[in-house]
């Protein structure tokens, strides 16, 4: 362990003087504590990472990222692995339904799940953004920053049918308690 410890700091010492040698020539003179700061910032760069991943999905309607339909895309074409199933596959339906969907509106859509060091975690909801059944894809966070939020939740947007209603649209309804003994039933009428 004693001999691990030397190597490591022989390592780490040579590479800082070959540095600092490198940046005396350019006329730069850190100060310690920069020097500090940047050695630590480096040895915590995934923590910093994973931070700034994190705080770009934190807020109402902010967990769910757009991903154009693009054949050039890797993270669509991924997309369009998982939905590509045999027509007898039990979401067979589901799937080609919501790939014909993301190509009419020319882009997909995925809610944030997850950050490792690695890569983000989406979930592709097969079943609409309410529905909690997904598809785990995972996108290396390398590609974080090619990543577009898509500003709101597909339901509220109104990117899926079924959802988001125009209040004028809706029919009024008026109930009336009828008794039947020990429980009421509510009858509803149309207006």
């Amino acid at each position: 362990m004693n001999n691990e410890y030397n190597d490591i700091y022989n390592e780490i010492e040579n590479a800082l003087s070959i540095a600092l040698q490198n940046l005396e020539l350019k006329n730069i003179k850190p100060k310690k504590v920069m020097l500090k700061t940047i050695v630590s910032d480096i040895l915590n760069s995934d923590t910093h990472n994973i931070s700034n991943i994190l705080s770009f999905f934190q807020g109402r309607g902010n967990g769910w990222i757009r991903i154009n339909v693009n054949d050039s895309c890797d993270i669509w074409n991924k997309i369009k692995t998982y939905l590509t199933v045999e027509k007898d596959n039990e979401y067979f339906y589901q799937y080609s339904s919501y790939l014909d969907l993301f190509e009419d509106k020319g882009f997909a859509w995925l809610k944030f799940s997850h950050v490792t060091k690695r890569y983000m975690q989406f979930q592709l909801r097969f079943l609409g953004s309410r529905n909690d059944a997904h598809l785990k894809i995972n996108i290396k966070n390398d590609k974080f920053n090619s990543l577009i939020n898509l500003e709101g939740v597909p339901h509220k947007i109104q990117l899926e049918s079924g959802y988001g209603f125009n209040k004028s649209e809706l029919k009024q309804v008026t109930h009336e308690k009828i008794d039947l003994g020990n429980s009421p039933f509510i009858n509803i009428m149309e207006l």
